[in-house]
């Protein structure tokens, strides 16, 4: 027993050293997270207007899915998602209407 009491005894310091430790990266960590994310944020956005600038419709097929997507849940026909000219103005799916067909051109 005391050979596990002397371990015990030379063990507590390093225990608390090392849960000290782990408060203060965990400190650091959040200190750095929103530091990190302003980052990744910016490097985003300057990534996206450099990919705009050279190829101006890059979003257009993203767009085309969320618009695809609003029509859906909107009820518009089949046959207007489908052929791919729905009306897709804010105004004509806020009023129901998205299911007209319009040229998009």
């Amino acid at each position: 027993m005391a050979v596990q009491q002397q371990f015990a005894e030379a063990w507590a310091p390093l225990a608390l050293l090392a849960d000290s430790f782990n408060q203060q990266l965990q400190q650091v960590e959040s200190e750095l997270a929103g530091s990190l994310l302003s980052l990744a944020v910016r490097l985003a956005e300057k990534l996206v207007q450099d990919h705009l600038q050279v190829n101006g419709r890059a979003l257009e097929p993203v767009l085309r899915q969320v618009l695809d997507d609003l029509l859906s849940q909107s009820g518009a026909s089949t046959a207007a998602r489908e052929s791919g000219r729905s009306d897709c103005r804010p105004a004509a799916i806020a009023a129901g209407n998205a299911g007209n067909l319009v040229a998009m051109d």
